[in-house]
């Protein structure tokens, strides 16, 4: 069946106002500019990026981007297509060709002769690295979430006007990341700048604290560009312009007292009502620090490891019809048997 033009923009519509991050699903190839509902959906996407502030991310494959900036080769002979066939309606090509101008601007993935199941694995990467950073999830949504983040909330004290370091500490597995990332989203609002800094053991091995310290700015403080070349005058950087802030920081996965001591420091850091918090495998790391508060999250509850694996089952039945569930039964009680309460 084929679904009217109308339908299809109010299905876009929908999706994109639902999303924090947009990857553009039709890659960019020379027949691209070819294809009138490509380009009216092309302004969609564009229009929510500009009124929305959702994120574009554009595949340019067999196409060269300053082609379709400029509007040459492929292009140019797709335009040309499209003015002889629009006639009567000019702004409507003018909008295709100002939302094609933008988003070739905007810096993505280009084939240019690499290995595509190489390009496709770095396109992943990169994409799931930034929906971990920005995908914005509330408790609601989580099982079992809900007896944990009172917990947590009774340490972090948001109501007082101190500066509070918590550390959320724990086994690999158990849902640390996760308990600091539904915090973050839902206090966030009451902060005059908030950071996230995602898996810091694994970025800081391979890019070292200076850009952790930039990024932790750049989140703060954003469109500023920060150039400091080591990492002790970027603590006096964040020590300075953070004095007098109330923020809210996340410092994910440390597992090296200098990760602590070149990102957050000491408590004067920070501007009154400011709360840190570290998500760790080591206790005696965070005891160093001297943090006010740990809080050490429990494996789930019977009860709830029961309901995690019914929705499970019930998701995977409605979608992977295919898969054969004669021992699924079993494999659930063995599950529930060696959960620990």
């Amino acid at each position: 069946m084929i679904q009217s033009w109308s339908r299809r923009r109010d299905r876009a519509r929908t999706l994109y106002s639902n999303s924090a991050i947009m990857v553009l699903g039709n890659r960019f190839s020379e027949t691209y500019a070819f294809s009138s509902w490509c380009l009216e959906e092309l302004v969609e996407i564009v229009k929510q990026k500009n009124d929305m502030g959702h994120k574009v991310f554009p595949i340019f494959y067999n196409v060269d981007p300053s082609d379709l900036r400029k509007q040459k080769e492929k292009a140019e002979e797709a335009f040309a297509k499209h003015e002889d066939r629009y006639k009567e309606d000019r702004d409507k090509i003018q909008r295709w060709r100002n939302a094609l101008t933008q988003v070739a601007n905007i810096k993505g993935w280009h084939l240019n002769n690499r290995h595509e199941s190489e390009f496709i694995r770095d396109i992943v990467k990169k994409i799931s690295a930034k929906l971990c950073q920005t995908y914005s999830i509330t408790h609601s949504d989580l099982v079992g979430m809900t007896v944990p983040l009172e917990d947590l909330y009774l340490k972090i004290n948001i109501g007082e006007d101190d500066v509070r370091i918590i550390g959320i500490c724990g086994m690999g597995g158990i849902g640390k990341t996760t308990l600091a990332r539904v915090a973050y989203d839902q206090m966030s609002p009451h902060f005059e700048g908030k950071s996230f800094l995602a898996d810091i053991r694994e970025v800081s091995d391979k890019y070292g604290l200076l850009s952790l310290q930039k990024q932790l700015l750049s989140q703060i403080f954003h469109g500023e560009c920060f150039n400091f070349f080591d990492v002790h005058e970027g603590s006096t950087i964040i020590s300075h312009r953070l004095s007098h802030k109330k923020v809210l920081v996340v410092l994910d996965n440390v597992d090296n007292m200098q990760h602590l001591k070149c990102l957050v420091g000491r408590h004067d850091w920070f501007g009154l009502g400011s709360r840190i918090i570290v998500t760790t495998r080591d206790e005696h790391l965070l005891r160093c620090c001297r943090v006010d508060d740990v809080y050490m999250p429990t494996n789930l509850t019977r009860e709830n490891m029961i309901i995690i694996i019914f929705l499970w089952s019930t998701i995977l039945r409605k979608n992977f019809v295919k898969i054969s569930f004669k021992n699924f039964d079993v494999w659930a009680l063995n599950l529930v048997k060696r959960t620990k309460l």
